[in-house]
């Protein structure tokens, strides 16, 4: 396994754990993952985000902030390919 692989497979768990907690927005997590060391553009989040909803691990939801639509993401339903769900302790 590469450094480049592992650095990457960190920011999937990091995202699904904070999708599994409550729902996640993109820029609210380019702030998050900066606060852990990550530094991830838009350009290279948001493809992540859907390659996770289109496998089936995030769902996405659009929601109506004031005059603006936002796009949120939840998990979705292959979770249960983990056995229960995320171990929360798994990206502390």
């Amino acid at each position: 396994m590469t450094h480049r692989e592992l650095y990457g497979g960190l920011i999937h768990l990091h995202l699904l754990h904070h999708a599994a907690v409550r729902p996640i927005y993109g820029f609210s997590m380019i702030e998050e993952l900066a606060g852990r060391g990550y530094k991830l553009s838009p350009g290279t989040l948001y493809p992540i985000l859907h390659g996770l909803e289109k496998k089936g691990y995030l769902r996405s939801n659009e929601r109506r902030i004031g005059a603006h639509g936002s796009t949120g993401c939840d998990i979705g339903g292959r979770t249960n390919d983990w056995g229960g769900g995320l171990n929360p302790n798994v990206v502390r």
